[in-house]
């Protein structure tokens, strides 16, 4: 974290959102899906500061993963579809991430555990 705080400090505010990203995707790996989602926030806002979309919807495709992973299944999604906006958008084959996460049914919140069929 010492190197964002860094970027930021000194104006670079496209290295600081790289940086935040990082720190997610290490967060993700580590298992922290918490704090993760915080290092992702931080780097979408930076980089929808910037105006930097590619990098937008990457950071809203990780953010769907580390969202799914602590098991908020509904933000995941809504992550994942602004992710394939963005890249749809681009027309950008990375769309095709997003896509195929989106393509997987879900389970409804009254329906998962039983109950009547």
């Amino acid at each position: 974290m010492i190197s964002a705080r860094l970027h930021e400090e000194t104006g670079d505010r496209h290295g600081a959102a790289l940086t935040w990203d990082s720190l997610g995707y290490v967060r993700h790996g580590l298992g922290g899906q918490d704090r993760a989602a915080d290092c992702y926030r931080r780097a979408l806002a930076l980089h929808r500061e910037l105006g930097d979309r590619y990098d937008e919807a990457e950071v809203l495709d990780n953010l769907g993963d580390s969202l799914q992973a602590a098991g908020d299944l509904d933000a995941a999604r809504r992550a994942w579809r602004e992710a394939l906006t963005v890249f749809d958008e681009l027309r950008h084959p990375d769309a095709d991430r997003p896509r195929l996460k989106l393509a997987v049914p879900t389970v409804p919140a009254a329906s998962a555990g039983g109950g009547e069929p």
